[in-house]
């Protein structure tokens, strides 16, 4: 094989090969822009999503948190009562045993 057999054959591989490479670099630049696309719509999505449950959480947060406030409260008020309760039930004992 002579230079001229080598050139003719590289120049049919141009032609054929130099649209074919630019066609897939075009088809490869399209859908790199959809691929962008779409990865901002999932994004967008997932994102409301997720505030969508961190509102969620905070209002369950917000309830666990008024529920806690009323058992403290609850458990304040009988703890003060169970030793007024005591103190009038020693007091009647010593009231009691000083008569006797």
């Amino acid at each position: 094989m002579d230079w001229t057999s080598i050139n003719n054959v590289a120049q049919i591989l141009g032609m054929i090969l130099v649209p074919v490479i630019g066609w897939v670099f075009h088809t490869v630049i399209k859908h790199g822009s959809k691929l962008i696309m779409l990865e901002e719509k999932i994004n967008s999505s997932i994102l409301g999503r997720l505030d969508s449950l961190e509102n969620k959480v905070d209002g369950i947060e917000t309830k666990i948190d008024n529920k806690m406030d009323k058992l403290e409260e609850v458990l304040n008020d009988t703890r003060v009562e169970l030793a007024a309760g005591m103190s009038r039930d020693i007091t009647t004992v010593l009231e009691a045993i000083n008569k006797q």
